[in-house]
């Protein structure tokens, strides 16, 4: 499997279109996938916040073979496709983009995705019960690039 983050360079600074700074739109993925077993479920975390891993995205039941997710998914619990997004740490549905402390250096934020055999039944998924399910599993494909605010 493979997973393309457009509009990022794994590594490099995220524009500010996908951050606080910006219009805080979610990116545009792409995954490339032969096994269209299962659903995913993906995660965006910033494991360098101050308080410990913070939860960016949530989102999944996307059935496995699909190869887009659009840039700018929205805040519903379900998207126009169907998919379910779950509750971040900022405490609201959807995507919200990277934010760190001003001055507090660069943070790592990875996108990870994972291969569930079934969707998930419960909705409006938090990040705690989301890791309850995943620390189960290994993620199949992941990105990351950083940010920071001066």
């Amino acid at each position: 499997m493979e997973l393309r983050v457009i509009g990022m360079s794994e590594g490099r600074r995220i524009p500010d279109k996908f951050t606080c700074g910006g219009k805080d739109y979610s990116p545009k993925i792409e995954i490339h996938d032969r096994n269209e077993d299962g659903y995913y479920f993906i995660v965006m975390n910033d494991p360098d916040a101050p308080s410990g891993l913070f939860t960016h995205w949530l989102i999944y039941n996307i059935p496995a073979g699909i190869v887009t997710l659009e840039e700018n998914m929205g805040s519903k619990e379900i998207t126009a496709e169907g998919y379910y997004q779950g509750m971040n740490d900022f405490g609201e549905l959807g995507y919200r983009g990277p934010c760190p402390p001003r001055g507090d250096g660069d943070h790592r934020y990875f996108i990870k995705i994972y291969r569930m055999k079934e969707a998930v039944s419960r909705k409006k998924i938090d990040a705690e019960n989301s890791y309850k399910i995943l620390d189960k599993l290994t993620p199949e494909a992941e990105f990351y690039a950083i940010y920071s605010r001066e």
